[in-house]
């Protein structure tokens, strides 16, 4: 095998680790995503607009609802220990996503900016190997799984703290002073020019 050929290799290792790492949280996220439809009772227009919010957001949402709808001590805190270790993956997740990267030698991927110092290349960032990438795998797998478990549980109901939805086609009620009938309720239809 060629110096070429084994660099080519060893880069579409470190690309697959990456990769799948995305591909197991991206996962985790979408289960985050169905839990938040979930609490808030979301139709499909709103969805995508909700669902975009911050990842941090999306989870601390989840915490105030653990909170408030599982009263059982030892389930709660399950609950939050699930939510702290989708933090953690989170924080790798930053590092994977928003690092560049290359093949560590003898395997693994090298994270971060490499400098040169004294004629020499020293990696500034973080060094996974492929074992670090098997453990993130089988952790992202687990807390998949209980997210599903929370989901579960968990039901739409009004929470402290959460903006309530207001609806646009609601009449909208202006007081003036002028006495009752002064303004007619107002609607809004985006179909129809305002008067």
């Amino acid at each position: 095998m060629t110096k070429g050929s084994n660099q080519r290799k060893q880069l579409e290792e470190a690309c697959m680790l990456v990769g799948r790492f995305m591909h197991y949280f991206g996962r985790i996220e979408r289960k985050i995503d169905q839990a938040v439809v979930k609490l808030l009772d979301l139709d499909d227009k709103i969805t995508p607009v909700v669902t975009a919010i911050d990842f941090a957001k999306k989870l601390r949402l989840i915490k105030i609802s653990v909170d408030t709808q599982i009263k059982d001590r030892e389930k709660n805190k399950k609950a939050h220990d699930l939510c702290s270790h989708i933090y953690k993956a989170n924080d790798n997740r930053t590092t994977v996503a928003h690092s560049d990267f290359d093949p560590a030698p003898g395997g693994g991927v090298q994270f971060g900016k490499t400098v040169t110092k004294d004629g020499r290349v020293l990696p500034v960032g973080p060094l996974w190997p492929a074992k670090q990438f098997d453990a993130c795998y089988e952790e992202m797998r687990s807390l998949e799984k209980r997210l599903d478990d929370l989901i579960r549980v968990i039901k739409p109901e009004p929470v402290q703290g959460v903006i309530q939805w207001v609806s646009f086609s609601d009449p909208v009620r202006i007081e003036t002073g002028l006495g009752e009938g002064a303004l007619k309720p107002w609607r809004f239809n985006p179909k129809k020019p305002d008067r």
